[in-house]
């Protein structure tokens, strides 16, 4: 799966192709596109708990590809 395009479809805004975009900081993943993200990858096949997930997980594009790696 690729992140960034998963991420461009949620968001439509081309500045998550900078895996170290600040995605939160910036205004990029607000509350209703984390939800939209989640519900992307749990269609994916990822299983996760919105409430269970560390902030800085979710903060660029590289530390949402760390975290679905690890839970590969």
């Amino acid at each position: 799966m690729n992140i960034t395009e998963l991420l461009y479809d949620v968001t439509e805004d081309e500045r998550v192709f900078d895996l170290e975009c600040e995605l939160i900081d910036s205004g990029i993943l607000d509350s209703l596109a984390m939800i939209r993200l989640v519900e992307e990858l749990e269609d994916n096949g990822y299983e996760l708990v919105l409430t269970r997930i560390d902030k800085k997980c979710l903060s660029t594009p590289a530390s949402i590809k760390g975290m679905i790696e690890e839970r590969m």
